[in-house]
């Protein structure tokens, strides 16, 4: 089943009640007011405001606001460096047959802790993903964002497996809250019926967050992703329910809540209230009601699906989460599923 993707979160020019890829790579904030990009479009080439402010590329600083623009800017011209050096290895698309890889994962916490308190502990954790590419319609380098955090401290992420893209690849790197950024130097470990990859970045000082499968509805849940470029962007919720869908090669479990995403989330950690990731943002399920008029439909309520906790422990080899044993994967074909 091929998913529409999703270019803003709510947006009712979707089909009804099709689930959208949360991560598809969005090229930056939008302009207010103006329609976004077309596909393969520079970053910041759409129609511009009126007070077309001229914005110095700068790194985010922990503990500071956080200037979208100025950080897109700054992700875009420090990557496009690493790009032109050659410092990004442009062959990951080539590793996605790998299935499993051994890691030391982090071990879960038991306390509840605020939102607050897991954004503080977790945000040295997220990342916010580049990925590098050409459009095949002219000669400039273009990137687009998405989300991921970090697994173990040697520094593998875990991510969806979509945000890699399929074509033009030109390498990816990944940025910390502070403005670090670090090459994604290979595929770990990649599970195509789960949308779920393990890349590996090059670099040290990576503090892990710990995967958990405790998530009964009703829970409280909190995301920390980048939604179209809105870095570190907090938002709460509960869980919804749980969800089995059917999709070539098997059946995909899903875990609905309440907390909001969008594009340019996918691979976000959706937090328990112990602070351990129990999820990865994947797509939005917007459902509508057109009482009998189809060109006039009304939204009715957004379900956010994510990718289970359990997909990436089924790809890790020496699991550290409490009472949880890996498993194999169930064999799946090579095929990436299109973004």
């Amino acid at each position: 089943m091929k998913i529409p993707l999703l270019r803003l979160v709510l947006m009712a020019s979707l089909a009804a009640a099709a689930p959208a890829m949360a991560g598809h790579f969005q090229p930056g904030p939008p302009p207010r007011k103006t329609k976004p990009a077309p596909p393969g479009a520079r970053p910041g080439a759409e129609r511009q405001p009126r007070e077309n402010l001229q914005v110095k590329p700068a790194a985010p600083r922990k503990g500071e606001p956080i200037n979208d623009r100025a950080v897109f800017a700054y992700l875009e011209r420090e990557g496009l460096k690493l790009v032109n050096a050659g410092k990004l290895p442009t062959n990951l698309l080539a590793q996605l047959h790998r299935k499993r890889c051994a890691l030391e994962l982090a071990p879960a916490g038991r306390q509840p802790l605020s939102p607050a308190a897991i954004a503080s502990q977790a945000e040295d954790s997220v990342m916010v993903l580049a990925k590098f590419y050409n459009c095949g319609r002219c000669s400039r380098v273009h990137f687009a964002s998405a989300s991921g955090f970090v697994l173990s401290s040697s520094g593998a992420l875990a991510t969806s497996l979509h945000a890699l893209g399929q074509s033009n690849f030109l390498g990816m790197a990944a940025m910390n809250r502070d403005g670090r950024l670090f090459p994604v130097r290979e595929v770990l470990a990649a599970d195509p019926l789960n949308d779920t990859a393990i890349l590996q970045l090059e670099g040290e000082g990576f503090a892990p967050l710990p995967l958990s499968t405790q998530a009964p509805v009703g829970a409280p849940v909190t995301v920390l992703s980048h939604p179209s470029s809105h870095f570190f962007a907090l938002t709460t919720g509960i869980v919804s329910r749980h969800v089995a869908r059917p999709r070539p090669g098997g059946t995909t479990p899903f875990i609905a809540i309440t907390a909001p995403f969008g594009v340019g989330s996918s691979g976000g950690p959706v937090f328990n209230e112990q602070g351990a990731v129990i999820g990865l943002a994947n797509n939005t399920e917007p459902i509508y009601a057109d009482h009998g008029d189809a060109d006039h439909k009304v939204l009715q309520i957004t379900l956010f699906n994510c990718t289970t906790a359990k997909a990436i422990l089924d790809m890790v080899g020496k699991p550290a989460a409490r009472g949880v044993t890996a498993k194999p994967p169930a064999a799946t074909g090579e095929t990436v599923p299109k973004s």
